[in-house]
C-alpha cells in the first residue's frame, strides 16, 4: 500500500514536469505539419480575391494568408512586416519603402519591390478601397531595386505612411495574368502570410 501511494503522486509529478517543461513534447509537435481549420462568422463578401476587402471581419481573414508593409499599432506606431523600414526624402518628396530580403510568396518566390509597385498600381487603376485612396497622392513609383521602392509624391500628404502600411501586397507573377483583378476569384490563393492556403 504504501508503494503504491507513493507511485501514483511521483508518475503524476514526473508527467506533469514533461508538461511544462514542454522539452519533449515540443519537439515532437515542432516536427509535424499542421493544419488549422477556421470557421468564420461571414463568407467573404468578394470571395478569396483579397483586392475586394470592404470590412474588418474580410482583412482578418485576408490576414491569414497576404502580409502588408507594416503593422499600424494602436498607439500609432509602425510594426516593420514585408517592409524592413521606411524613410522620407524631403529634395525628392518622395517616400523609400525598404522591404524584408527575408519575404518569400508560399510558391518560393520571392516578395520583391516589383509586387509592392503592381499592388499600389493596381489599386489606384481599379480604384480599390486598399491602397487606392492614396492615388491623388502619388505621381508614380519605382522599383529602385529588388528590396527598394519609390512613391514619387504629387503633393505632401502626411498620412502617406499610414495610408500604405495596411495594403496587402500581391504577387505580380499571378495578379497580373488575370485581367480584371476585381473578377478574379482566385481559387488557390498565393500569399506571404502565415498560412498557405489548402480548401475554402
Amino acid at each position: 500500500m504504501k508503494i503504491k501511494a507513493l507511485y501514483y503522486p511521483l508518475v503524476s509529478l514526473m508527467i506533469g514536469l514533461l508538461l511544462s517543461s514542454g522539452v519533449i513534447i515540443g519537439e515532437v509537435q515542432a516536427a509535424k505539419k499542421s493544419v488549422l481549420k477556421m470557421g468564420w462568422p461571414e463568407t467573404p463578401q468578394n470571395g478569396l480575391n483579397v483586392t475586394g476587402i470592404k470590412s474588418g471581419s474580410e482583412f482578418a481573414f485576408a490576414a491569414t494568408l497576404y502580409e502588408p508593409l507594416f503593422i499600424v499599432q494602436l498607439k500609432g506606431g509602425m510594426v516593420p512586416w514585408l517592409g524592413s523600414g521606411w524613410r522620407y526624402d524631403t529634395a525628392q518628396d518622395a517616400w523609400y519603402i525598404y522591404l524584408d530580403k527575408r519575404a518569400q510568396w508560399h510558391d518560393g518566390m520571392p516578395v520583391t519591390a516589383e509586387d509592392v509597385k503592381f499592388t499600389f498600381e493596381t489599386a489606384f487603376k481599379y480604384d480599390l478601397t486598399a491602397g487606392g485612396s492614396l492615388k491623388p497622392y502619388i505621381n508614380s513609383i519605382v522599383a529602385v531595386d529588388k528590396h527598394t521602392v519609390r512613391f514619387n509624391m504629387k503633393r505632401k500628404y502626411a498620412n502617406f505612411l499610414w495610408g500604405a502600411a495596411g495594403t496587402m501586397i500581391i504577387p505580380k507573377h499571378i495578379w497580373s495574368k488575370v485581367g480584371d483583378v476585381t473578377k478574379f476569384l482566385n481559387p488557390n490563393p498565393i500569399g506571404s502570410g502565415p498560412f498557405k492556403f489548402k480548401t475554402f
